[in-house]
């Protein structure tokens, strides 16, 4: 597949920081991959290494409204978890480390956390936090 060849440079390229030649791989990577209405159904496992990947590009290139673009239509995909999670660690880093949404990025991650399986109260007992102090000790 032409896309798979262009991800790999993709790639390459993003480890040499070449990022805009990198995001430019992956752009044409993403739009040989819309010819086709079924490569989310087809190929999900390249379409989710594809898009994490070209979210992860301009991440680093501070063009934090493409992420938004790639990682929304990741998440628009009925996925496993699973295979969201590299894509979730990097909306909560963009949330938190440009986008100044604290909150929004704990929120998140909680939910991701919940969907997991991990559930966290609000707000801890005094008697588990004294546990936890005296357990670190």
């Amino acid at each position: 597949l032409l896309s798979k060849l262009n991800l790999q440079a993709g790639k390459k390229a993003m480890k040499s920081s070449a990022l805009e030649s990198a995001a430019s791989y992956t752009k044409i990577a993403i739009d040989l991959l819309q010819v086709s209405h079924d490569s989310w159904r087809d190929i999900p496992d390249l379409c989710v290494e594809l898009y994490s990947t070209a979210a992860q590009i301009e991440y680093c290139l501070g063009h934090i409204e493409r992420v938004e673009v790639y990682l929304g239509e990741l998440f628009q995909q009925h996925l496993p978890i699973e295979d969201k999670i590299e894509a979730y660690k990097l909306e909560i880093h963009s949330m938190h480390f440009i986008g100044n949404k604290h909150h929004k990025a704990i929120d998140l991650a909680l939910s991701v956390l919940s969907q997991l399986g991990v559930r966290l109260p609000n707000a801890p007992l005094k008697p588990v936090i004294l546990k936890e102090i005296f357990r670190t000790r």
